[in-house]
């Protein structure tokens, strides 16, 4: 009898869609990739005369950088594939999340992100009264960036890069923290940002924090709960300011569980107004750090408190 080796194709009992929080990836891919083509370009020296030197010359230190991101992406997918296949779950799609550039949003047609908006409107109001916030991600302006970071963001705009969104009028935060809550069990979201993996209801399913390589997962309260002390706290990489010198410990200590949305808020213009800030400063805090202002219908519907 003649034996015939066949492959056995698992079963899946359902699928989900993966939505990547890519924004992070460009940066690491600029920098590995610019740092990989100088140390390539320093040996070209000894490599003269081989195979190697003709190899390195033709290539730029883009083709580096986009060869890297690719590497990154197909390695976020395979990893986050066979952990859920092992459950019985397969990724039926997905889908790299970008925050375009201010060029990229005129091609596009797009809206910068809305809290540069709200921070203009905020200083204009009350900058008289010593409340001026100093601007979105203000804290960056001026840090050295390697080359090839308009490049990167160009080609992952173009069709050179399968499934690539770009956030319209928002954050690609709060696209993919949209995309988890409609639809919490179909979806999953892979991330190394807290403010997502901390904020956004995990589900049974969880997310994917592809910068330690595990699994996450937030319950709706402990969601609602990071964004209340979070707009205390504030964040310095994106430049909220929120209570001067009020860190992670003292807000765990004034909100150590959740309660109600009525409870927290109220608390929280307490400390705001006890260190001498005013409510609509309190409240522009919580519009910066929240990601639930993007809608199912795709606009902007800025948070308020929710007191009856």
């Amino acid at each position: 009898m003649e034996l015939k080796e066949t492959i056995a194709k698992p079963t899946y009992n359902r699928t989900v869609k993966l939505w990547i929080d890519a924004d992070s990836l460009i940066y690491r891919a600029a920098h590995a990739g610019e740092k990989e083509y100088n140390k390539d370009i320093a040996d070209l020296e000894t490599a003269k005369n081989t195979p190697l030197f003709e190899e390195i010359i033709d290539r730029t230190m883009h083709d580096y950088q986009k060869e890297i991101l690719n590497s990154m992406i197909d390695g976020i997918v395979w990893k986050i594939r066979e952990d859920l296949n092992l459950k019985g779950i397969d990724i039926s799609q997905f889908f790299l999340v970008f925050t375009p550039k201010a060029k990229q949003c005129e091609v596009l047609g797009f809206k910068v992100n809305f809290r540069y908006e709200i921070i203009d409107e905020y200083n204009k109001k009350f900058a008289k009264e010593g409340e001026e916030h100093p601007g979105y991600k203000a804290s960056r302006k001026g840090m050295p960036l390697p080359e090839g970071i308009p490049e990167l963001f160009d080609y992952v705009g173009s069709s050179a890069v399968e499934n690539s969104v770009f956030s319209n009028h928002c954050e690609a935060d709060d696209l993919v923290y949209r995309e988890k809550v409609n639809n919490p069990e179909g979806v999953v979201i892979a991330c190394l940002d807290k403010d997502i993996y901390m904020g956004t209801p995990g589900g049974t399913l969880g997310h994917y924090n592809f910068n330690k390589n595990e699994w996450i997962y937030t319950t709706e309260d402990e969601a609602n709960l990071f964004f209340y002390r979070q707009c205390m706290t504030g964040d310095s990489s994106d430049g909220f300011k929120g209570i001067h010198r009020y860190g992670p410990k003292t807000a765990e200590k004034d909100l150590p569980e959740w309660t109600d949305h009525e409870d927290m808020w109220e608390r929280v213009v307490d400390k705001f107004e006890e260190k001498g800030y005013s409510e609509e400063y309190a409240i522009l805090m919580m519009r910066l750090v929240n990601l639930s202002q993007l809608t199912t219908d795709g606009v902007i519907a800025l948070w308020t408190p929710k007191i009856p």
